[in-house]
C-alpha cells in the first residue's frame, strides 16, 4: 500500500472512466480519493446522492482510475467492489498495475453555436437517466421540430467548454447541455459539471464557468474533434 501514497492523497481529484458499449459512449466521473485498504481504494463523489439514487454502478465493473501526480498522469485499471457505509463513496479493487502516461492539452476554439442547458436539481442518477432518453430521443427526432435554439458564445474542445451563466453556480454543479454546432445539424446531447467558476461578472451579470463533460457519446466527441481541428487548419 505504501507505494500508492505518493500518488493518491486525500482530497484529491480522481477519475473513474467507464465505458458503455450499449450506445457507445463514454461517461468520465470525478471522485475525490479518501482511503486506501488490502487492494482497494475509497473514493467520495463531490455531488450528494439521496437514498436509492446512487450511481448505478454494478459489483465486478471495469473501469480506469486516473489521477495527475507530480505533474504527470497516472492510471490503473479496477473494479467496482460496491458502496462503502455512505452512499457517496465507493470502493473500487486494484486489478491493474499503476502507469504513467502524458495528459494532452486538449485544442480550444471560440465559436457561436445553438444553446440550451437544464441544471441538474436531482442526483447525477437521475440527470443521467434523462441524458440517455434524450439521446434516443435526438436519433429519431426531425430537425424542423426542433425549437429554435438561443446562440450562445463558447470557448469549446472535445472535452469541455467555457461559458457564461447567471449565478448561482457552484463546483460539481451539474447540467445537461444541447448544443447545435449549425441550423442544419442535430444537437449534441452532453452531461456536463462545473470544474471552476469565476468571480467578475459580465454586463448582463453572469460569470464565466468551465464545464467537463463527463457523458458524450463517441458520435458526439468525434464531431467536437473533427469541428475543432476544422476550425484550427482554416
Amino acid at each position: 500500500m505504501q507505494q500508492y501514497n505518493k500518488y493518491f492523497q486525500p482530497e484529491q481529484k480522481v477519475q473513474l472512466r467507464l465505458i458503455n458499449p450499449q450506445i457507445e459512449s463514454t461517461e468520465i466521473l470525478t471522485l475525490h480519493f479518501v482511503n486506501q485498504g488490502p487492494g482497494y481504494f475509497e473514493l467520495v463523489f463531490p455531488y450528494k446522492s439521496r437514498k436509492g439514487e446512487e450511481f448505478p454502478l454494478t459489483p465486478g465493473m471495469s473501469m480506469e482510475l486516473m489521477t495527475e501526480s507530480m505533474g504527470v498522469g497516472v492510471k490503473m485499471a479496477v473494479e467496482f467492489l460496491g458502496y462503502a457505509d455512505d452512499r457517496d463513496m465507493v470502493r473500487v479493487k486494484r486489478i491493474g498495475e499503476l502507469k504513467a502516461f502524458q495528459r494532452r492539452t486538449q485544442p480550444r476554439i471560440d465559436i457561436q453555436c445553438g444553446l440550451r442547458f437544464t441544471r441538474g436539481q436531482g442526483t447525477l442518477r437521475s440527470l443521467r437517466e434523462h441524458w440517455l432518453k434524450n439521446i434516443e430521443i435526438i436519433n429519431r427526432i426531425d430537425l424542423k421540430d426542433l425549437p429554435p435554439f438561443t446562440l450562445s458564445q463558447l470557448n469549446l474542445s472535445s472535452t469541455g467548454f467555457r461559458l457564461a451563466i447567471k449565478p448561482p453556480v457552484e463546483f460539481a454543479d451539474l447540467f445537461l447541455v444541447l448544443v447545435q454546432l449549425t441550423p442544419e445539424t442535430k444537437p449534441l446531447c452532453l452531461l456536463c459539471e462545473t470544474v471552476w467558476t469565476g468571480t467578475v461578472r459580465d454586463k448582463e451579470g453572469r460569470i464565466p464557468c468551465g464545464m467537463h463533460f463527463i457523458g458524450m457519446t463517441d458520435f458526439d466527441r468525434n464531431t467536437l474533434e473533427a469541428l475543432v481541428k476544422r476550425v484550427l487548419s482554416a
